[in-house]
């Protein structure tokens, strides 16, 4: 047997420097401006927003010191989720995300996988460093405005310890693909690590590496040379999991490489609803065969309320004709009881993150509404699930004898309810921090117009469905395009940003002296026209607006011209009414009936079948039964 002689690394190298080069042959450079025009359009937007959100007075005494003393734990706790995030995506083959050419043949070719895979894992690394970079230049701006320290020393840390906190969750994800973690270990690994920050926030302590870099945001505020330790800990996991990509298995990453393309385009096109199926697909998620509970279902009677009686002679209770809305909710709630485990504890701690954050808001940091915003949305897209499954089979309404703005209408019932059961947790989780009964009255009074928000936002985000490449706003002028798009991405989380406004406006009504549940109230009421009116259109949105086939009833649409006298088939007889050759009481005519002048002409390819037991000359006669052959006789 001949030897495999190993490729030279380089070779591998060298390729991809080839494709590069005719990647950039069709670069087109005012395309490329024109995208990093629109996305400096809206983080300016954005962080002018926030800014206008996070203005207010000083902090300064014992909240300063407060901050100084809990900021890192809580800090801590945003980088722990980011690593948690890794382990799971390491456990499915994650966190590295080929394309299917370099899965097929280069890692499956005579070379050294580390040598391959490093090119990409290095660029993983400098995405989540640059991901990192931009959200704490973001928090360090926003910081700035209520902490003493200046700008640029904000900017500063905050924008390191973001970089430091990307290339840590990117390094324990490339450490846990390379020694080929399983799906229970990886999500033992994040609960541990989420775990750790939690019993820093607890008991006031810093022990975890996340934690430490909860400080290295901080250092405005105090300098302390303990934060190094979360930045020497980054730099060895990145150091490992470089060395460990000898062990990433083939088959996980050539199924995420098909499922990442997928999403890609997905993303591309801004379509929510497919995206969301292929991220449950990469999560692995899938409906339980057996429900988390039997729900037992009414027996059938002789008709609706109609009582009857049983095989053993007892008497039965009549059953009541159930709703057509309340028939819908039960579907819905039932295809509920079939959730994966792991997405039900995803939507609670979302739920319990949102409570917390709002929370903070009522703590002045005015900024989180809008990450409880986002949370909710979130846990809303998986609570209108059968809303999204009407939506992907538009065809299942069609045999339905009911409006199906109505039917549409009817699937926000089980969502409602869910999203008030969800936002009770995260009211639960922020009671223990301040006064109860102030956090509860607040938190009450801003249930109902937040769940009814988050249902209404996902909603409409599914029922829309992805962007027009052939009209809407890409057909207008490229400077009216772009805020065209960038509001049609906001409007769902805006509607639900509507929704937790009350707990900001009796916050500030709160700080002027002024009732803050008078404030609250007034707002709640004002802030469910939204949903409302979202919940409206989702009731008058017709068939045609998400399915438009072709031939009914469109524009291009040309009703058939009437068929020839000489071709026009007898029409049929209502119910009730005589057949040809037949008497009102049903005794047969025993005279011949007259023979029409001209015998139809069959359409092409179509079957004829004769009756049984017809009168003779009518073609169905012994030997045409069940033959197929022209009407009237011998062909």
């Amino acid at each position: 047997m001949q030897a495999v002689v190993p490729v030279d690394p380089k070779v591998v190298r060298e390729l991809r420097h080839l494709r590069r080069r005719r990647g950039f042959a069709n670069f087109d450079l005012f395309d490329s401006l024109y995208r990093v025009y629109l996305v400096a359009i809206v983080l300016a937007i954005a962080v002018l927003a926030l800014s206008g959100l996070a203005a207010g007075p000083r902090i300064h005494g014992a909240e300063l010191a407060r901050v100084t003393r809990d900021g890192p734990a809580i800090l801590g706790a945003l980088v722990a989720a980011a690593v948690a995030v890794a382990l799971r995506s390491a456990g499915r083959g994650g966190p590295l995300a080929l394309e299917a050419a370099d899965v097929r043949h280069v890692l499956q070719a005579p070379i050294v996988r580390a040598a391959a895979l490093r090119g990409p894992a290095l660029q993983l690394v400098r995405k989540g460093a640059g991901i990192g970079l931009v959200a704490g230049a973001i928090g360090g701006v926003l910081a700035a405005k209520r902490f003493p320290g200046g700008l640029p020393a904000w900017v500063a840390a905050a924008a390191l310890a973001g970089v430091v906190a990307g290339v840590l969750a990117t390094g324990v994800g490339l450490v846990a693909s390379g020694h080929r973690l399983s799906r229970r270990l990886a999500n033992l690994a994040a609960v541990l690590v989420l775990a750790w920050s939690a019993a820093d926030i607890a008991l006031g302590l810093r022990t975890s590496p996340a934690t430490f870099l909860g400080e290295l945001a901080l250092w405005p505020l105090a300098v302390r040379p303990l934060a190094l330790i979360g930045v020497a800990v980054a730099a060895a996991a990145v150091a490992i999991g470089l060395a460990s990509l000898e062990g990433v298995g083939i088959e996980a990453a050539e199924r995420r490489a098909s499922l990442v393309g997928s999403l890609r385009l997905a993303v591309t096109f801004r379509d929510v609803r497919t995206a969301t199926l292929l991220r449950r697909q990469l999560s692995e998620e899938r409906s339980r065969r057996r429900p988390w509970v039997r729900i037992r279902r009414a027996p059938l009677g002789q008709g609706a309320g109609a009582p009857g009686r049983t095989a053993t002679g007892a008497r039965r209770r009549p059953v009541r004709a159930r709703s057509r809305a309340a028939t819908v909710a039960r579907r819905d709630l039932e295809g509920a009881l079939r959730w994966p485990g792991m997405r039900i504890a995803r939507m609670v701690v979302l739920a319990v993150a949102a409570g917390l954050s709002l929370r903070a808001v009522w703590a002045g940091i005015t900024p989180l509404v809008v990450v409880a915003a986002l949370c909710l949305f979130v846990v809303a897209l998986d609570a209108v699930e059968g809303l999204a499954q009407e939506t992907d089979h538009p065809d299942r309404l069609a045999g339905v004898p009911w409006p199906e703005g109505s039917a549409r209408f009817a699937h926000l019932i089980f969502p409602f309810v869910a999203m008030v059961a969800f936002g009770a947790l995260g009211l639960a989780a922020a009671l223990p921090f301040g006064n109860p009964s102030l956090v509860a009255v607040i938190g009450g009074v801003t249930l109902l117009p937040a769940a009814a928000a988050a249902v209404a936002g996902a909603a409409v985000s599914v029922l829309r469905g992805p962007a027009d490449p052939t009209g809407g706003a890409l057909a207008t002028a490229p400077e009216m395009a772009g805020f065209q798009l960038v509001f049609r991405e906001l409007l769902p989380p805006a509607i639900v940003a509507v929704g937790v406004l009350p707990v900001a406006f009796a916050h500030a009504a709160a700080a002027k002296g002024q009732p803050p549940l008078d404030s609250a109230i007034s707002v709640g009421f004002a802030s469910l026209l939204v949903p409302i009116a979202a919940a409206g259109w989702v009731h008058a949105k017709g068939r045609a607006a998400l399915l438009a086939p072709e031939g009914d009833g469109g524009e291009d649409f040309e009703p058939p011209e009437p068929a020839p006298a000489a071709e026009r088939r007898p029409s049929q007889p209502r119910s009730g009414q005589p057949k040809p050759g037949q008497r009102a009481s049903g005794a047969r005519v025993t005279s011949r009936a007259p023979e029409p002048a001209a015998p139809p002409v069959r359409e092409t390819g179509s079957r004829t079948r004769s009756r049984r037991g017809s009168p003779p000359g009518d073609g169905g006669g012994k030997g045409q039964q069940g033959q197929d052959g022209p009407v009237g006789g011998k062909s």
